[in-house]
């Protein structure tokens, strides 16, 4: 992520934590206890924590590409960066719609780009999904099992 991507990001995380501040803020002052405020804020509390904790996985996962020394493993890892940051993105696409962050043709590119990275990174699955070192008893979905030969 470029510094400005960055400065832009906690820009807006900032301008949607005095949002919620507001809220809180205007419940109170009209009459509802904290507890009440709180409930009423709720989903955007858990909206900001969701992404936080997204910006926290980016960043940690952007670490390790970063440090990674063998070149094919970096992109394959850029890869995977790439389709966890569009899958947020895709998933969040409401909110950025409806705050004006991205426009309907763009949500549609993103979509198109996560299936073309789904599709790139298709014969390199079971691979993955071999690093994380899940037990195969625990990998119960058919499309996980290997192909008999």
């Amino acid at each position: 992520m470029s510094d400005t991507a960055r400065s832009t990001t906690a820009l807006n995380r900032s301008l949607e934590l005095c949002s919620v501040a507001r809220r809180l803020k205007a419940r109170i002052d009209a009459g509802d206890d904290s507890f009440e405020a709180m409930n009423a804020c709720q989903d955007h509390m858990i909206a900001l924590a969701n992404a936080n904790a997204e910006r926290v996985v980016y960043d940690a996962f952007r670490a390790k590409v970063d440090a990674c020394e063998d070149p094919q493993m970096r992109e394959l890892l850029a890869s995977l960066l790439t389709l966890y940051s569009l899958d947020a993105i895709e998933r969040g696409r409401g909110w950025f719609l409806e705050s004006g962050y991205i426009e309907a043709a763009k949500s549609k590119a993103i979509r198109k780009e996560m299936l073309a990275l789904c599709a790139e990174l298709a014969p390199m699955a079971v691979g993955l999904v071999d690093g994380f070192g899940i037990p195969d008893a625990l990998i119960r979905a058919p499309v996980a099992e290997p192909e008999a030969a």
